[in-house]
């Protein structure tokens, strides 16, 4: 699968998740099992918790991820972060050993969007998700782009999760998606229905300053590459898009941004199998989960 492409799958699906993404899904995490492009498997977990062999669609960490993974300053890294006997020892700390961030995949009772409970008439349904959190380290800090690359799954830049809470100045980040397959019709196989989310939670206090500008990037990002308008989807308001759709081609998976306080919120629909209640069902369950994290 081409790099770009990589990119695009991760977000859609609900970026997608998982990301996310952001995202329609995310970038990815630094795991054993994760790539720096974002396209690594997802380990989405179907109702049983058994881990599965799904394509990323949220940036979620793969089979064979160890739990926490690490960023530290300089590049990715499994290094711990100096401990306060060494530090009271008089050691001096190398770069490369301090953690600046800590990505963890979500377990099956933290995962914002289950599937298996809001359609549990539904047949084949899977989720998964990651938080990745900022340690707040001195030296951590990176820069964002200054312009979106439209060619990629949001948050629009090629930075994998960990790089975008640094650059964005985010507390932490969770990305994530769902899959469910309705079950078969006289037709045949009906599409597959996907949720992806990722949200952004910045720092309490952040708002007005770097916080701000970082989130009116976001939505100048959304606005350029999603075609992001105001309105309302699954009756919630916000940035209403669309972009193509690496699941349901040549169609196309709808979009909504919005912010909410200290967090911005990115959710995706894709697939088919849709009507209003059950877009009501998908964005009300992603946007209120999420909110109470």
């Amino acid at each position: 699968m081409p790099r770009r492409r990589r990119h695009h799958r991760a977000a859609l699906a609900l970026s997608l998740a998982c990301a996310t993404s952001f995202v329609g899904g995310c970038t990815a995490t630094t795991s054993a099992s994760a790539g720096a492009s974002g396209a690594a498997s997802s380990g989405l977990q179907p109702a049983s918790g058994a881990p599965t062999n799904e394509p990323n669609v949220g940036g979620t960490a793969g089979p064979g991820a160890t739990g926490d993974t690490s960023v530290a300053a300089g590049g990715p890294s499994r290094a711990a972060a100096p401990t306060p006997q060494a530090l009271a020892s008089g050691m001096t700390p190398v770069p490369g050993a301090v953690t600046c961030t800590i990505t963890r995949d979500l377990a099956a009772g933290e995962v914002p969007v289950r599937p298996d409970l809001l359609w549990p008439e539904l047949t084949r349904k899977t989720f998964g998700a990651t938080e990745t959190r900022s340690r707040h380290q001195p030296g951590c800090g990176t820069t964002r782009p200054a312009d979106p690359d439209c060619t990629v799954s949001f948050p629009f830049t090629v930075q994998v999760q960990q790089d975008v809470v640094l650059a964005f100045g985010l507390d932490r980040l969770v990305t994530g998606a769902g899959r469910a397959t309705p079950a078969r019709g006289a037709a045949g196989r009906a599409p597959e229905r996907i949720v992806g989310y990722s949200m952004f939670v910045f720092p309490t206090g952040t708002s007005g300053t770097s916080g701000e500008a970082a989130s009116a990037w976001v939505r100048s990002a959304v606005e350029r590459c999603s075609g992001g308008r105001s309105g309302r989807l699954g009756g919630v308001d916000g940035l209403v898009g669309s972009l193509a759709s690496p699941d349901a081609s040549p169609g196309r998976a709808r979009t909504l941004f919005l912010v909410r306080g200290d967090r911005a919120l990115w959710v995706v629909l894709d697939g088919g199998s849709w009507s209003p209640p059950v877009d009501r069902q998908a964005v009300g369950a992603a946007v209120t989960a999420l909110l109470a994290r």
